[in-house]
């Protein structure tokens, strides 16, 4: 059971949207691929909750319902001017020509800048680490062509430094260890890149529905492809 039209969403394809990374639809159309060929009953578009579980009373159920953005305890947050780097991978809403603000330097906020840099928008990562920490969680193969590609891109970071308040104008930040001075950043959009927090509200509603409910992926903890994969097959291997 997918909740969208097609299968190899979710996290998979927000990792292919930033630039370079295309080739990973690949892996998500060989994995349909497959199950066409075996027999799997797949239904897509079909979002599931513990009704559905009740109606189709599994002896097993595998919950990988992937993860939801972490948003920030932030005055302001909840504006029109605020979209999570999900939502901006994913294309709603199209940004161009845009003051950007990310917070978050880590991976997703960077490849986030790149995405929106390459379509004429003014970038700026805000992140409460140090900048040589910059998309640390990136591989070194990778994390030095992205850097040099968002500094060649013109996008600008500013380190060391938390978010006090975002108002429709932008937003004010304050210097961590730097006696707490502020400063204002304008931005038309703030995007927040501040990780994810696993989405496993199914398989807590249902565990006494069914004998054996196993979790996998981002639903247990955000992380990367191959241990999403390597969870899968290993409970497809249990069972």
């Amino acid at each position: 059971y997918e909740s969208k039209p097609t299968l190899g969403g979710g996290q998979l394809a927000l990792a292919e949207a930033p630039p370079f990374k295309e080739k990973l639809s690949w892996l998500g159309e060989y994995m349909a691929r497959q199950l066409e060929r075996l027999p799997v009953e797949v239904h897509s578009g079909s979002p599931v909750d513990a009704s559905v579980v009740e109606r189709e009373a599994p002896d097993v159920l595998v919950v990988a319902t992937g993860a939801v953005p972490l948003v920030p305890d932030i005055p302001g947050i909840d504006g029109d001017n605020v979209a999570t780097a999900f939502r901006i991978l994913e294309g709603e809403p199209v940004v161009e020509g845009k003051r950007v603000a990310i917070l978050g330097g880590r991976r997703v906020g960077t490849e986030t800048a790149e995405y929106l840099a390459r379509r004429g928008n003014s970038v700026t990562v805000v992140t409460r680490s140090p900048l040589n920490q910059l998309a640390a969680d990136s591989p070194n193969t990778y994390r030095g062509p992205l850097l040099r590609r968002l500094e060649n891109a013109g996008v600008k970071f500013i380190g060391d430094h938390d978010v006090k308040e975002i108002t429709p104008q932008g937003l004010t930040l304050v210097a961590m260890g730097q006696g707490n001075a502020e400063q204002f950043l304008p931005a038309d959009l703030v995007v927040i890149a501040r990780g994810a927090v696993p989405q496993r509200t199914l398989a807590d509603e249902v565990g006494h529905l069914v004998d054996q409910v196993h979790v996998v992926g981002d639903s247990v903890e955000p992380r990367t492809i191959a241990e999403a994969m390597y969870e899968g097959t290993m409970v497809g291997r249990r069972i």
